[in-house]
């Protein structure tokens, strides 16, 4: 149990953290303190889709419970994770989806081909809520892009929080993240950038891109650049 001292009225009966898997010891020894004696802690995270590299927080005392099965997934995408899936993973969508699309450029091309199948994607129905481009490295690496993809102009964020905490996004019409960003979250369709010239030679870079193909509800694309 952490000793930081917390006031009692800032002591709580249950914290429950979601998408835990990439919190590192010290964030556990924060939360930790804000917990009341006896009280529940409650801990909601993949650790095969860890993306932090520092070491977990180690989980002393606590009852697991290890759930296996993913419900979001359709086949079409479940048939291509063969490869960078956790062993038993059971994939419980049955609808079929659109499957995963893959795309070779150049990194002068790469806009141009993402722009193209975001407008295939608009022929065939989707509205532009229904996309997200998810880069696989940091935030910086969306600068390349700059405002725009084609002729969309692109949805970020800036890096910066208002007075009242909040996210401050730039103005655009289409969404473009980080999968650091937006693991937990999901789209119809994912188009996935960043796969660096390594390709899937680090565990990192497999289980980020485990954890962007997993957002889609649908389909995905995955925009490879040589």
């Amino acid at each position: 149990m952490a000793t930081t001292s917390v006031p009692d009225d800032l002591r709580f009966d249950t914290i429950l953290v979601d998408e835990a898997q990439d919190l590192d010891a010290r964030a556990f020894a924060c939360l930790q303190a804000y917990l009341a004696a006896d009280g529940d802690f409650v801990w909601i995270g993949d650790p095969e889709q860890r993306l932090n590299e520092s070491p977990p927080p180690v989980l002393e005392g606590f009852a697991t419970f290890r759930l296996c099965e993913n419900f979001r997934t359709p086949q079409g995408i479940a048939r291509e994770l063969a490869d960078l899936a956790p062993a038993g993973t059971i994939f419980r969508n049955p609808l079929e989806g659109t499957g995963l699309r893959m795309l070779q450029t150049t990194p002068e091309g790469e806009a141009s081909a993402i722009a193209s199948e975001i407008d295939r994607l608009r022929a065939g129905g989707h509205a532009l809520e229904d996309l997200i481009v998810l880069e696989l490295g940091g935030l910086s690496a969306l600068d390349r892009f700059g405002s725009r993809i084609g002729s969309y102009t692109l949805r970020r964020f800036t890096g910066r929080y208002s007075a009242e905490s909040e996210q401050i996004l730039t103005d655009g019409d289409l969404d473009v993240e980080t999968i650091w960003r937006f693991k937990g979250q999901q789209r119809a369709h994912v188009i996935v950038v960043g796969l660096g010239a390594d390709g899937l030679a680090k565990a990192r870079t497999r289980r980020a891109l485990y954890v962007a193909l997993t957002r889609a509800t649908v389909g995905a694309s995955l925009v490879m650049v040589s």
